[in-house]
């Protein structure tokens, strides 16, 4: 459908779009389906007709917005209200949710500058945390429910390591060689689109390793290959188009890790293999600050992503990215006080 989307309004694949294709691809494993998100985009749309801007300025946001499909869903089929009048309040709301967030993502970015890559999440975690608090104010209870099955879904397991092989064998084919990867693996990701700056091939060689390093970490630690895995693994593979790579996702990772054993937490389960994933988001920290302050990202990570979807009550499905946006607006601030001898900023143009 997001295809159809991109085709109809003829909008050019760049990294941002490609991007933001995979991520709301990676959520419809648990969440985000093409009623609860529709509504959403046809508010970004509009949106962008009364600023009379193209509408692929806006579809990288627009497609995101699935992140507060529980919002939809909730005023829709669970507040004991008839579907008659439900299921139109609910679609007037989210419309309305969706015109408004494309200026309030603006203002967002700001706080954190990019120092987290899901500015999305940030934002309708927010906007989550209103629309929870209303509904509680009307004395509407959001009932959360946990659905997973903890199985490994092998045949989707075939089918992902196949296609990753087949997008790093690709770009291996379209660039014929890796003098140029190993320069991508040298910049921060910090506000870059690697596919703008080193082209098709070398991207993909990065998504296909990226992929494939996901998988092979969640095999490594022992877990089973989960729908919300599948979904966080489609995010580091599809958001190595714009800036991670192995260097500066290893370090996040890494920290939540030693985070989540601090907790005593089962480093094997959902929860805190779901944020390692979803964690990466904090690639630019390390990758500008180096190896260390990736570490301390990911320990303050796993700690504040602990809490955040309580405040919400569940209606933002980019709970990490919420997370995500407080670490790096903590995080970045200080590092860029501290003497440039501790964490020295990187180069981080292309």
């Amino acid at each position: 459908m997001l295809l159809v989307i991109i085709w109809v309004n003829k909008v050019e694949l760049t990294g941002k779009v490609l991007a933001n294709v995979f991520m709301p691809a990676g959520f419809a494993f648990f969440g985000v389906n093409i009623v609860n998100v529709l509504p959403f985009i046809l508010g970004a749309y509009l949106y962008s007709k009364y600023k009379k801007k193209d509408f692929a300025e806006y579809i990288p946001l627009a497609f995101n917005l699935g992140a507060l499909g529980p919002v939809f869903s909730v005023i829709a089929f669970h507040l004991q209200v008839d579907y008659k009048f439900a299921l139109p309040i609910a679609t007037l709301c989210c419309m309305l949710i969706g015109f408004f967030i494309p200026s309030l993502a603006e203002k967002c970015f700001k706080f954190h500058q990019g120092y987290t890559m899901y500015n999305v999440g940030f934002t309708t975690g927010l906007v989550g945390i209103l629309v929870y608090s209303l509904l509680d104010i009307f004395n509407f209870k959001v009932e959360r429910q946990n659905l997973l099955i903890e199985v490994t879904i092998y045949h989707l397991l075939i089918f992902f390591l196949i296609y990753f092989l087949f997008v790093l064998f690709l770009g291996i084919f379209l660039e014929r060689k890796f003098t140029s990867y190993g320069k991508l693996i040298q910049h921060s990701g910090h506000n870059e689109v690697f596919l703008d700056y080193f082209g098709t091939g070398t991207t993909l060689i990065n998504m296909g390793i990226m992929g494939l390093l996901s998988i092979g970490f969640i095999f490594l630690i022992g877990a089973n290959l989960t729908g919300p895995i599948i979904g966080g693994i489609l995010s580091v593979f599809g958001y190595a188009a714009i800036g991670k790579h192995p260097l500066n996702t290893v370090p996040v990772v890494g920290g939540i890790l030693l985070s989540a054993f601090v907790a005593d937490a089962e480093l094997a389960s959902s929860g805190v293999l779901i944020t390692c994933l979803f964690g990466t988001a904090l690639a630019p920290i390390s990758g500008t600050f180096g190896f260390v302050s990736g570490i301390i990202a990911g320990f303050l990570h796993y700690a504040i992503s602990r809490m955040t979807s309580a405040f919400h009550g569940g209606l933002d499905l980019y709970n990490n990215g919420f997370a995500s946006g407080f670490v790096a607006i903590i995080l970045a601030n200080i590092l860029f006080n501290l003497p440039p001898t501790l964490f020295r900023e990187k180069n981080t143009n292309c």
